[in-house]
């Protein structure tokens, strides 16, 4: 069971815009989210996906996977820091099935440093909201907790890994503590839960390219 031992991080601001996310850090700086970084990445599929489905119904299946993704996120809050996050009734029976299949893995970390907490890094100039660090099978690890409507291979998650990475590297400028061990751990919809490893050194250089090409695309 996960033991909660939070470390006590900087403060960072959250500003959202039709732009993507950034961050204001203690400097003052803006830094765009992890997440806004991969808006780098052409979204053509997604739109091609949008207009065989219809956008309305591409709306609909859009909602449902963010309410899903935020009740998981939320349960594993709830039992990493022993706190209770109320939900609407309607949610709760949608997706509580869905959180008793995933909880036994959220059980397995062992101590952890911090959850759902905010991080930056000035090398990266990038931002972002870490879900989990905390130890993972004897390893101190970058854990990040997905949802998924379908079985995803570990070849097909790439921007999850550079995701964490970038996380491991914001960690060890605000703490000190070296990171490399990543974990994904994925809540699949009607199906078994997915766990995965890798190492930052597979990914972080990957990531590091994709962040240059977003400042020469937007200027930041």
């Amino acid at each position: 069971m996960p033991i909660y031992e939070p470390i006590e991080l900087p403060k960072i601001e959250r500003i959202d815009s039709p732009n993507g996310r950034r961050y204001k850090v203690p400097s003052g700086l803006l830094y765009p989210s992890v997440t806004t970084i991969f808006s780098v990445y052409d979204n053509k599929h997604i739109e091609e996906w949008k207009q065989k489905v219809g956008e309305e119904q591409a709306n609909k299946i859009a909602k449902a996977a963010a309410k899903r993704g935020t009740y998981i996120h939320e349960r594993c809050e709830e039992l990493i820091k022993g706190i209770n996050i109320n939900n609407p009734p309607l949610t709760k029976m949608l997706y509580h099935d869905t959180w008793l299949q995933f909880k036994p893995l959220v059980e397995k970390i062992g101590k952890v440093y911090a959850n759902e907490a905010p991080l930056y890094s000035n090398y990266l100039k990038v931002a972002g909201t870490v879900d989990c660090v905390g130890y993972w099978e004897g390893k101190r690890s970058i854990i990040d907790f997905k949802t998924s409507s379908r079985f995803k291979a570990k070849e097909d998650i790439e921007t999850y890994w550079m995701q964490c990475s970038a996380y491991s590297v914001m960690w060890e400028e605000r703490t000190g503590q070296p990171i490399t061990n990543l974990v994904i751990l994925m809540s699949v919809e009607d199906d078994s839960p997915l766990c995965y490893n890798s190492h930052r050194d597979e990914w972080i250089g990957k990531f590091i390219k994709l962040r240059k090409e977003f400042k020469e695309k937007f200027g930041d």
